[in-house]
C-alpha cells in the first residue's frame, strides 16, 4: 500500500473524522463494501460515514448500521448512465454535487470503485485525502493508493474491500453487517419451508442458469413439499411470467422494492439464484443460499463469493456456491471462444437439489 504522509496520524488525532464512501454502481458491489463500513465504524465509532449511491439503493443504504448519511448520484457519474441527461444537464448536476460535497467538509473520500468522472469530481470537491486504485488511468486524482490487482487477486470482492482498512491504519478483520429491516407483516404461518428462487438475470455481468432449469427445479421442490416463491424486480415481471405463470403451487413476487425484498429474504428458509445482487443480499440477511456461478475468473464463485453465513466454514462453500465442472481458461466469459454457449447449462437440477439437502436436511 502507498500512503500520502499524514493519513493514519490524522485518523488517530481526529477520531471524529468525516468519511465519504463512493459506491454508486450495483447492488452486489454495494453489499460487498458494507463489511468495510461496519469495520470502520467499529474501530472508529466517533467518525461519520456518508455513502454516495444511486437512487435505487438510497433507502437500502439508509437502513445499514454505521451509515450516518447518504448522498444521491442522480446518474451523472458512471458511463452506464450517460443517456440519462444531456451533456449540459450532466455538467450542471455535477457542479451541484461538487458544491454539496464541498459544503460537508469531508476529511477522507474512499472510492472502492471509481470511473474517471467520479474520481475527478471528488478531487474538485477538495476532499483532502482521496483513496482509490493506483491501477486506473486517472489515479492522479487520488492522494492515497490501493495497489492490489482485482483482476489477478485470489481475494473475493468483499475481502479486497477490507484491504482498505490497512490504508486507514485499522485492523483488517471481517465485521458482520447489521440492517434495520422490519419483519414482514401479514405472513401466514406454515409448517412447510419456504424457498425463494431468483431465476432471471437481466444484465450481462455474467451468465445465468437456463430458465428451463429453474422451471424444472421449482416443479421438483413443490413435489417435495416446499413453498416456492419466484421473485424478481419490477422489470423482471414479463420474463418471469412467461415461464412460471401457468405453474401451480408457487407464488410469483415481482413487486418489491429493496427493503421489501429484505423482508422476503428474512422470511425464507433458503434462497437460490444466479450470481447477482439479490444473492449477496440473501447472504447479508444471514439466510441459507445457493449461488450458481460461471467458471471464468472475473465472475467465479471465488471472486464473487458471498458474505459468510454463521455456522458455515470456508471449505463448506463448495456445497452451495456452485459452478460447472469444466476447464475454463477465460478471465471474462466469452461463450464463443471457449466453446460453450452457456457453461451453466452443465449444472444439473440434481446438483442444486443436493445443495438444498445440505442446507435444509
Amino acid at each position: 500500500m502507498l500512503f500520502k504522509p499524514g493519513l493514519q496520524k490524522f485518523i488517530r488525532e481526529k477520531p471524529d473524522f468525516r468519511l465519504l464512501l463512493v459506491r454508486n454502481d450495483g447492488l452486489g458491489d454495494l453489499i460487498t463494501t458494507l463489511p468495510l463500513v461496519a469495520a470502520i465504524k467499529e474501530q472508529a465509532p466517533q467518525c461519520t460515514i456518508t455513502m454516495l449511491v444511486r437512487k435505487p439503493f438510497l433507502d437500502f443504504t439508509k437502513a445499514v448500521h454505521g451509515v450516518d448519511d447518504t448522498i444521491l448520484d442522480e446518474g451523472i457519474l458512471l458511463k452506464r448512465d450517460l443517456a440519462k441527461f444531456s451533456s449540459t444537464e450532466r455538467k450542471v448536476k455535477q457542479l451541484e454535487l461538487i458544491e454539496n460535497i464541498r459544503k460537508r467538509e469531508f476529511d477522507i473520500a474512499l472510492l472502492p470503485y471509481a470511473e474517471s468522472e467520479s474520481a475527478r469530481l471528488i478531487h474538485e470537491a477538495e476532499v483532502p485525502f482521496r483513496i482509490g486504485s493506483i491501477r486506473r488511468s486517472f489515479f492522479y486524482h487520488f492522494t492515497n493508493y490501493f495497489t492490489l490487482s482485482r483482476k489477478k487477486s485470489q481475494y473475493s470482492e468483499y475481502e479486497l474491500n477490507l484491504q482498505y482498512l490497512n490504508i486507514l491504519g485499522m485492523k483488517n478483520r471481517y465485521t458482520p453487517v447489521q440492517m434495520d429491516i422490519p419483519s414482514e407483516l401479514n405472513t401466514t404461518a406454515s409448517s412447510r419451508k419456504k424457498i425463494v428462487l431468483h431465476p432471471y438475470k437481466r444484465n450481462d455481468t455474467s451468465l445465468a442458469w437456463p430458465m428451463q432449469r429453474y422451471v424444472e427445479l421449482s416443479e421438483t421442490l413443490i413435489q417435495k413439499g416446499f413453498d416456492v416463491v419466484v421473485m424478481g424486480d419490477f422489470a423482471d415481471g414479463p420474463e418471469i411470467l412467461k415461464y412460471f405463470k401457468e405453474k401451480k403451487g408457487l407464488t410469483i413476487d415481482v413487486n418489491r422494492d429493496l427493503i421489501e425484498l429484505g423482508q422476503l429474504l428474512l422470511a425464507c428458509d433458503l434462497y437460490i439464484g444466479n450470481s447477482s445482487g439479490p444473492l449477496h443480499y440473501a447472504a447479508l440477511m444471514g439466510r441459507p443460499h445457493i449461488g450458481i456461478y460461471p467458471v471464468a475468473n472475473s465472475v467465479s464463485n471465488i471472486r464473487w463469493k458471498t458474505l459468510p453465513v454463521s455456522g458455515r466454514s470456508e471449505k463448506q462453500r463448495q456445497y452451495y456456491l456452485l459452478k460447472p465442472d469444466i476447464n475454463c481458461g477465460q478471465r471474462i466469459c466469452r461463450p464463443g471462444p471457449c466453446g460453450y454457449e452457456n457453461c451453466l447449462a452443465e449444472i444439473r437440477v440434481d446438483s442444486v437439489l443436493q445443495a438444498v439437502n445440505y442446507w435444509l436436511d
